[in-house]
């Protein structure tokens, strides 16, 4: 399991913002300040990147990318899927809250 912080200290960042695991593994996002997701799903953000045969994951439901996580929430995904997974949180994915997940064989 890898921990990833979500909104730390109240900043616009994930906490690593960059990661490499491997195919199995589970990375496991908490929220440490309201108002924050987690999605790599293209409809949320230009900026998200997933590779082909992935499914796209988020911290919710549906195509509500603005849903958000209340602090202490935590999502878990597990990867399957080899490659470069680029997600953000759509909120403020403009502001530059992107991160990245490198998973390898």
């Amino acid at each position: 399991m890898v921990d990833v912080a979500v909104g730390p200290e109240k900043r616009l960042r994930f906490d690593p913002e960059s990661i490499e695991i491997r195919v199995g593994d589970t990375v496991r996002w908490t929220a440490l300040s309201p108002g924050h997701n987690v999605t790599s799903k293209p409809g949320a953000s230009e900026k998200c990147k997933n590779p082909e045969g992935a499914e796209p994951f988020a911290s919710y439901e549906g195509d509500t990318h603005y849903a958000i996580m209340e602090v202490d929430d935590v999502y878990e995904h597990t990867f399957t899927v080899p490659g470069t997974y680029v997600y953000v949180c759509a909120p403020h994915e403009d502001q530059g809250m992107v991160g990245d997940i490198t998973v390898v064989e």
